[in-house]
């Protein structure tokens, strides 16, 4: 009687575990690139970011300002910034040496457009600004773009 119960285990017991042990392993296979395709994704962006949040020197310049007509009373001065997205948000500040100068011409709230950051005060400046802009948060990816609504 042992032996029928250990042929019937060899015969179809060993054929179902063997089976079961490959789609555990191709299941195995896939959590395994997946995982991989996340780390990769998690360290791309993780890069990006450190690019992108690093302060960036600039000049706030004596021309280029115009009338703001969506904001009345005020001007405007665009500065380009290569891949920057309407959705990011910048941090701009004046170095010290600046601070009066900057301080005289009345800075308001920044704006990010597409490729570049718009800089708004109650007056031109008289005298070039140095500065440094940094992007604090950055929106590249959509709901639509990862597959939600």
């Amino acid at each position: 009687m042992a032996k029928a119960k250990v042929k019937t285990l060899l015969g179809t017991g060993l054929a179902a575990l063997c089976s079961h042990i490959k789609q555990c392993n191709t299941a195995l296979g896939d959590l395994s690139e997946a995982t991989a395709n996340g780390f990769e994704e998690t360290d791309d962006i993780l890069h990006e970011k450190q690019d992108v949040t690093a302060a960036v020197s600039f000049t706030i310049p004596v021309d280029g300002w115009g009338e703001d007509d969506s904001s009345p009373g005020y001007f405007y001065c665009d500065i380009p910034i290569a891949g920057l997205l309407a959705t990011d948000i910048v941090d701009v500040t004046v170095l010290p040496e600046f601070y009066d100068v900057a301080g005289a011409v009345g800075f308001i709230a920044t704006e990010s457009l597409e490729g570049k950051l718009r800089l708004r005060a109650a007056k031109a400046p008289t005298e070039k600004i140095s500065a440094q802009y940094h992007i604090t948060s950055t929106v590249k990816y959509t709901a639509a773009q990862e597959g939600g609504t």
